[in-house]
């Protein structure tokens, strides 16, 4: 090698230029839903955000059964306040738990008497509610009237009086006993022995009302 100078140095190789990605970059993509059976999408409708649509379909139907259920609860409580109330009426009305009876007067009488004549024996009572009586009248010695009537205590008790009333006396002979059954409702009432002889009467009564 004529006339070029001798250097103890390597020569440099030059490096390859650096190679540089130009390829456009894709635009990230959303989550991928995969698409429930039976759900059309239209062409270029973009999916909502949010959760899979088949998981919102499983959280709508969840929702109106929730609010199904607790309407279907409301209505059989209602319906089993209804029952009880129901029966609870009934029960008042066919069990006897109706308003309190109570008898102003003597609802217990027994007792021997003579009555002179034409002489009437008259016990007035005054009813609330329902109760019901049993008089019974044994004519010991001679004929008398007997009965219970609905009459006020301040109507005349003369014997042609008490015989005009619309519960007819019952007509009772010597030594016979007669009982006579009834129910008497809120107002006023009497029990009748009517001596219509001329000459004394006695009679056995019992009468109870309760």
């Amino acid at each position: 090698m004529c006339g070029a100078p001798v250097s103890g140095k390597a020569p440099q190789v030059a490096s390859p230029p650096q190679e540089l990605d130009l390829l456009p970059v894709e635009p990230s993509k959303g989550p991928v839903f995969e698409q429930p059976p039976g759900v059309a999408v239209a062409p270029g409708a973009s999916r909502p955000q949010g959760a899979p649509p088949g998981r919102r379909a499983v959280d709508s139907r969840r929702g109106a059964a929730s609010h199904t259920g607790g309407g279907s609860g409301k209505f059989v409580l209602v319906g089993v306040v209804l029952a009880a109330l129901l029966v609870g009426f009934l029960a008042l009305k066919f069990c006897g738990g109706g308003p309190e009876t109570k008898i102003v007067g003597r609802p217990k009488f027994d007792a021997a008497l003579t009555l002179y004549a034409n002489q009437p024996r008259v016990e007035n009572l005054q009813v609330t509610g329902v109760a019901n009586y049993t008089f019974e009248v044994n004519a010991l010695d001679g004929d008398v009237l007997i009965g219970v009537a609905r009459r006020s205590p301040k109507d005349p008790a003369t014997p042609a009086a008490l015989k005009r009333l619309p519960e007819k006396l019952t007509l009772l002979r010597k030594g016979e006993t007669r009982q006579l059954t009834g129910k008497m409702e809120t107002g006023s009432y009497s029990w009748i022995v009517l001596n219509e002889a001329k000459k004394p009467a006695k009679v056995k009564v019992k009468f109870t009302a309760q």
